[in-house]
């Protein structure tokens, strides 16, 4: 089955519990509200809105809201096993290493990705993307899937082209400017200076381009993203396009020239796997205020329903859009675990900064005429979910809830079977928790280092080597390090890494190359301060596989 994308604007969807005129985009990036997120992972938020990027977007069509109850009853696919142990894989009783740990195989959906590096027809605007930061990409993406005890995982398909480029303008631009730019004056409309050429369903139709059945089609574009006045020179100029999209209904995802670690390359595949964003964006206090005015004097709310007030606002994931055909199961796997996120404007306009560690919630007092009382209104959004726009704050640690991966695991055995395949991983794990001693001396004494071991087998030199780390403690104030089975020590994390950053548990992959396959691992850790409280720090648990 093979899904293609229609030729169509941005769709706007409506509520189907208060059918109120909000946007609830499914799986896409408009170009005019993410300028923020849809920059260099390495840029963080601060693009310039001016030059803010427009995309065409594909939404799922609605049905009629008598069919939402109908949907409901949709099957589920067959359960997956991506976290069933089987084993343990009993290694050879000969073997004269010490025995540490248990060696399992663990299941997973894993979808390769073709990327497409892209030029115009003549050869110029080409795409920059190297191996090694689509690699960097991935691995950042397969670490929060990690993280948010997810089964799907990501590789670089084997049909991926970093040398050479398509030549394609249509494909690697959104627009071509107009002739004689620099004769229009800084009145003039910059849609028509610049119109859209790029289409969704020009990708979807040029079949050199996308026929990639068994992996996820990436293009990496670094075309004309459109055009921007420039009041120094009073002339308008073109600018590159520095935004990515995708969607649950798509075939492709569309990336910027170049990128790597971080949340842009996660955040598109989000999409493709159809979770939506977690926000409507406001961008001023005085907007967010009058937004919730509108909705009380234009719905039968009252103003004290709090809870549905913000949700039917800024919840937009929450509202389960009725889907039809190929997409009818999803109304199976709703998302009601994310808050109200108004977004990353309105926090930086409230707080001084989208990423203060200081703040996390937003609040305003609204007055109602008699007989009603004030009320104050407040959004604590999860500043670290990945469909969130609060994409350059929290380094790593970065997540999905358990009802969006719900969501996105249901798509590997509904509409995106057909790029996923589940594949079994043997590795070896060791789950016996260590407990993490804190640091003496109020903090100045010498590290107190704690270990875990595990024995790998296996002949010859591993090029890539997983370690899966789920460790219960404050990933800003802990020292972890891994020692191979050579002897040679690695440094994985230091506290300072994290300085500055949102605290949590440490729950992530770290990536080492060219690695001997057989011997003993070992795991240290050390607490940077002394705790005065009495929670519990231990190592939970810890993997290694080998690629």
């Amino acid at each position: 089955m093979k899904i293609r994308i229609h030729l169509s604007r941005i769709i706007t969807v409506t509520s189907v519990a208060l059918a109120l005129p909000l946007t609830a985009f499914v799986g896409c990036d408009p170009g005019e509200e993410s300028a923020e997120h849809e920059a260099l992972a390495e840029a963080g938020p601060g693009q310039d809105a001016a030059v803010a990027d427009v995309f065409l977007c594909d939404a799922a069509p609605p049905v009629d809201v008598d069919a939402a109850a109908d949907l409901l009853a949709a099957p589920e696919p067959e359960p997956l096993q991506g976290f069933t142990t089987l084993g343990p894989i009993d290694p050879d009783p000969d073997l004269p290493l010490p025995k540490y740990g248990t060696a399992v195989k663990r299941y997973y959906q894993e979808a390769p990705l073709r990327f497409i590096r892209l030029c115009d027809d003549n050869g110029t605007k080409c795409s920059t993307l190297t191996k090694a930061n689509a690699q960097s990409a991935i691995d950042w993406a397969n670490a929060l899937h990690y993280r948010s005890d997810s089964a799907l995982r990501f590789r670089i398909d084997a049909e991926s082209d970093f040398v050479g480029h398509r030549n394609h303008s249509g494909l690697n631009n959104h627009c071509t400017p107009v002739a004689n730019l620099a004769s229009f004056g800084a009145g003039a409309n910059p849609t028509m200076l610049c119109p859209d050429t790029y289409a969704y369903g020009e990708a979807s139709s040029t079949a050199a381009l996308n026929e990639a059945d068994g992996a996820v089609t990436v293009f990496s574009r670094n075309g004309t993203g459109g055009v921007a006045w420039n009041a120094a020179t009073q002339m308008w100029n073109t600018y590159t396009i520095s935004k990515s999209s995708s969607s649950c209904s798509g075939d492709v995802l569309n990336m910027i020239g170049n990128f790597g670690a971080g949340t842009l390359l996660a955040h598109e595949l989000g999409h493709y796997f159809c979770a939506p964003h977690t926000f409507n964006e406001v961008a001023t206090l005085a907007a967010f205020e009058s937004q919730i005015k509108n909705l009380v004097n234009t719905t039968p709310l009252e103003p004290q329903n709090v809870e549905e007030i913000l949700e039917a606002l800024y919840d937009p994931d929450a509202s389960l859009v009725p889907l039809t055909g190929d997409y009818a199961y999803l109304a199976s796997f709703p998302i009601d675990d994310t808050p109200p996120d108004p977004g990353p404007k309105l926090f930086a306009a409230v707080h001084g900064s989208a990423c203060t560690i200081s703040e996390d919630t937003i609040s305003v007092s609204i007055d109602y005429p008699s007989p009603y009382p004030t009320v104050e209104y407040s959004v604590t959004p999860d500043r670290r979910n990945l469909m969130s726009y609060f994409n350059g704050c929290f380094g790593d640690y970065h997540h999905l809830t358990p009802q969006q991966i719900a969501r996105v695991m249901a798509t590997t055995t509904g509409h995106r079977a057909e790029v996923v395949s589940q594949v079994g991983v043997d590795g070896w794990e060791n789950p016996t928790d260590v407990t993490i001693p804190t640091r003496g001396s109020l903090g100045l004494g010498p590290l107190e280092w704690v270990s875990s071991k595990i024995t790998t087998l296996g002949t010859g030199t591993a090029s890539r080597v997983r370690v899966h780390v789920d460790i219960k403690h404050d990933t800003g104030n802990l020292h972890i390090h891994l020692v191979a089975p050579d002897g040679v020590e690695y440094t994985l994390q230091n506290p300072a890494d994290n300085a500055g950053k949102i605290s949590g548990d440490v729950k992530t992959i770290f990536f080492r190359s060219n690695l001997p396959r057989q011997g003993v691992w070992e795991l240290k850790v050390a607490s940077n301060i002394t705790h005065l409280d009495e929670a519990d720090r231990r190592i939970d648990d810890w993997r290694i596989e080998f690629e």
